[in-house]
């Protein structure tokens, strides 16, 4: 509500000075973007473990690997997963990875654990994603 008010009464607290306004609303664009920042990073690892979470028994069942989990869930890692890639294609299908083992992951939770058509159309596409971004040698 504060950062709120700050932007919505910027004229009234810049003192009716066009510059001391704009000050006013760039402290409020800051200020909002660096407490939305924290609140995300403390929400991060508790998102992370969630993921992990619905997940296992997918890893246990080998349609996502501990390697392509831990690359979903940490930027560091992600980019290691990218750069292993054989070649451009192979770099192309990991980027499009991450976001089909997302829609799993949804569609899984959304599932409650069941097996659903959902679950098993995503199952599909990880599985095709995973096809094309593999080494040639290995497929």
């Amino acid at each position: 509500m504060f950062l709120h008010f700050t932007w919505d009464d910027a004229g009234g607290l810049g003192l009716g000075n066009g510059l001391l306004t704009y000050g006013v609303m760039f402290a409020s664009v800051v200020l909002g973007f660096t407490v939305l920042t924290i609140a995300f990073r403390r929400a991060a690892p508790r998102e992370h473990q969630f993921v992990r979470d619905i997940l296992a028994p997918e890893v246990e069942a080998g349609t996502v690997s501990p390697v392509e989990l831990e690359a979903v869930l940490d930027k560091e890692a992600r980019k290691a997963f990218r750069k292993t890639a054989p070649d451009h294609r192979a770099r192309k299908a990991r980027a499009h990875l991450r976001p089909a083992i997302l829609d799993l992951t949804h569609d899984v939770a959304k599932a409650k654990g069941a097996d659903s058509e959902s679950v098993q159309l995503a199952r599909v596409e990880v599985a095709r994603l995973r096809e094309e971004a593999s080494p040639p040698r290995a497929r």
